[in-house]
């Protein structure tokens, strides 16, 4: 048999499941009036939007969070102007994507920044299976001589196959083999970690 409960204001019996949170109330409209009839008890708040004062019966809400607008509509308005920006970045050096609602291929209304360069280079949309390699690895270096329009996936490969043989060469040509390694051991803890395990099996003789 199912548990039962009576509503806060009309006393009608409510009928809920074993699992779950237990209604304190019939309907919406039976819990505001019930609210309204006891608005004295509750704590008051000022709207950070609409500025109008509003009264809840706790100071967090179902998150612990303080209690900021009177509605979600207003809360709504407050944080999507807050995460419509034109441009984001992903991350501290990863690509660039601007707003772009409007565009065919739009991922949640933003489009990459280079995506959009590409596209007016060549006069149209990007096709399927078209990708853009960054010639110099850099996803936020979108100037229009570091981009390249590879066709297909296989020939996007083939050009970072190609791409990692000629770093290499571009790196022992200038001799930056010891600064290139002392820069990525600084920045990266793993790698400096791994690296003092080895030296010190070496000065005991294991390897």
């Amino acid at each position: 048999m199912q548990p039962e409960n009576k509503c806060k204001r009309c006393g009608k019996i409510l009928i809920f499941k074993l699992r779950g949170n237990r209604r304190k109330f019939c309907s919406v409209k039976c819990r505001a009036k019930y609210w309204e009839e006891h608005n004295q008890e509750r704590i008051k708040f000022i709207c950070e939007h609409c500025g109008k004062e509003f009264g809840r019966p706790r100071r967090v809400n179902a998150k612990g969070k303080g209690i900021r607008f009177c509605s979600v509509s207003c809360a709504n308005k407050v944080n999507t102007k807050l995460l419509i920006k034109e441009k984001t970045r992903r991350g501290e050096v990863g690509y660039i994507s601007i707003r772009k609602p409007e565009h065919p291929n739009n991922y949640h209304g933003r489009v990459r920044e280079h995506i959009l360069i590409m596209e007016k280079m060549i006069g149209r949309c990007l096709r399927k299976g078209e990708l853009i390699h960054h010639i110099n690895y850099l996803e936020d270096d979108n100037r229009e001589e570091n981009l390249f329009l590879c066709n297909t996936y296989k020939e996007h490969d083939k050009v970072h196959r190609k791409s990692r043989f000629l770093i290499k060469e571009f790196i022992r040509e200038r001799g930056l083999e010891k600064e290139l390694t002392d820069y990525m051991v600084e920045n990266c803890p793993d790698l400096r970690g791994n690296r003092a395990w080895k030296v010190g099996r070496m000065v005991d003789g294991d390897i």
